[in-house]
């Protein structure tokens, strides 16, 4: 089922009655209050591969 992050996912209250709502099973990330810190992080890690980051000219007919 869906992962919840953020602060939203430290109230149980809110965990239980979007699964009901949704009619599927939530659960918390570990930490949910740094959630988005974390993935933010892993992002910027791996900012450095991606062909923007080169500092190269993109391809003729590419778009920006």
């Amino acid at each position: 089922g869906p992962l919840l992050a953020g602060g939203g996912a430290l109230r149980p209250e809110i965990t239980c009655r979007l699964a009901d709502r949704l009619h599927v099973p939530l659960r918390a990330v570990p930490a949910p209050h740094t959630a988005a810190v974390r993935g933010a992080a892993k992002l910027l890690e791996a900012a450095h591969t991606h062909p923007s980051a080169t500092g190269t000219d993109p391809p003729e007919g590419h778009p920006h």
